[in-house]
């Protein structure tokens, strides 16, 4: 009998959806078969629909290496009403040769409306893709697994992150060319990333680290409890016709952080070239980072709210909250020639604003334009310059200056009066 019963569930699981012209794979809670039957469905290819709750055990995974879409129900609310529990690399595109190369681009893929609960390191590991859209997705209480960390002392070091993207996973060592590629979207998805020992967990809500030629977009994200940093983007070689877009999300780290590869955490947003600034910081690098309209708020003693390692960044209307201790600090530039405007600093904290440079980036040359600060506590002083060249707009506060040629401007935010038309304006018929 119960061998008739999976042969059932099985054969209802596999039944075309005539009213979304998909695949449907219904959940059976049997790891074996929930597994099986999502594999098999990957395998085809094509856009899948999964329904109801799956269990992937203690470390199921889902290989894709076509193009594929897979969705979930929606329930009332909005929110996803497909649940997968478990897994380890849930959904794992991984590359054709591990370590080498693609001799073509990867699949396009699409997740949307599904919930991971209890995945094991990340329930999203994209390290070879052509394309790759991620929307309304729920990820919450990620198993922690062994990592090793160069030079960090404990033995006990774990690793959880919402969603990897990029070929850093799979090699450490460099970045693989053509791995990940095309129109990359993250975007209206919750990440949340407590652990029971922040402290000894590199924990990343969105990472999205050694991608090529791709247009990036991370947009409208909530992510909480992150313990290293709630966004990270980093190295992310995208080409002339690139882009690196991180706009409306909602960011609250956790209290405590681990210190590596700095004491500098947890921070809410980091992007730019951490791993590789002596090209980050050449014209080779492609677009830099284009950061606005987040809400970050801080809480640990040594955060930073948007930390940015790029020439040519910009910052636009960011709301940084510092919720921790006194060594935590807004915004963070190390390269040059950045645009910083309409930006917001409250809490207390060592500075608002801290420019310095970082092994190949000079931290010179930036603009930072009507910062409000009006309810910052500056331990030390509200802006902080190590570079050169620097120019600040609007009310400076108390500026720590370490640089040359560095000016304040007392230059307000201006709007110009209407324009109408004049009654005695006529056009000029003849130009000379």
């Amino acid at each position: 009998m119960q061998h008739l019963l999976l042969l059932v569930a099985l054969t209802v699981s596999l039944l075309p959806a005539q009213a979304y012209g998909a695949i449907t794979v219904v959940g059976t809670g049997n790891p074996g078969m929930d597994v099986k039957n999502v594999q098999k469905a990957c395998d085809d290819g094509g856009e899948i629909l999964l329904k109801g709750v799956f269990d992937f055990g203690i470390d199921g995974r889902v290989k894709l290496h076509k193009a594929v879409k897979l969705l979930g129900v929606l329930g009332s609310d909005g929110r996803p009403d497909t649940e997968i529990h478990g897994g380890k690399w849930t959904f794992y595109a991984a590359l054709p040769v591990p370590g080498a190369p693609p001799s073509m681009n990867g699949p396009n893929v699409t997740v949307e409306n599904i919930r991971f609960i209890k995945p094991k390191g990340t329930p999203l590991h994209f390290e070879h893709v052509g394309a790759l859209t991620v929307r309304n997705i729920e990820v919450e209480k990620v198993r922690p697994e062994a990592i090793r960390l160069p030079g960090f002392e404990s033995a006990a070091t774990k690793y959880v992150a919402g969603i990897v993207v990029g070929s850093r996973l799979g090699s450490r060592r460099q970045p693989i060319k053509n791995a990940v590629t095309g129109t990359i979207r993250i975007s209206n998805s919750r990440f949340y990333m407590d652990v029971d020992h922040p402290g000894r967990t590199v924990g990343r809500g969105i990472m999205c680290v050694w991608t090529h030629a791709a247009k990036i977009r991370i947009a409208e994200n909530v992510i909480r409890g992150a313990s290293r940093n709630g966004i990270e983007a980093f190295d992310n070689f995208t080409g002339p016709d690139g882009e690196l877009e991180i706009v409306g999300n909602n960011i609250i780290t956790s209290k405590e952080g681990i210190e590596y590869p700095n004491p500098l955490t947890p921070n809410g947003i980091a992007a730019g070239w951490f791993l590789d600034t002596k090209r980050g910081a050449s014209a080779e690098a492609g677009a830099p980072p284009v950061v606005s309209r987040n809400r970050v708020e801080v809480r640990g003693d040594r955060s930073i709210g948007i930390a940015l390692f790029a020439n040519n960044a910009v910052a636009a209307c960011n709301d940084v909250v510092l919720a921790g201790g006194e060594d935590a600090m807004g915004f963070v530039q190390t390269g040059s020639f950045g645009f910083f405007m309409n930006n917001r600093v409250r809490g207390i904290g060592r500075y608002a604003v801290y420019a310095a440079p970082f092994e190949a980036f000079r931290a010179a040359g930036n603009t930072f334009a009507w910062t409000n600060i009006e309810r910052f506590d500056p331990v030390r002083g509200t802006h902080y310059f190590a570079g050169n060249g620097n120019s600040v707009l609007g009310d400076p506060g108390a500026v720590v200056d370490k640089g040359v040629g560095n000016r304040l401007l007392d230059i307000r935010p201006c709007s110009l009066p209407g324009i109408d038309p004049e009654e005695d304006w006529e056009p000029i018929e003849d130009m000379p």
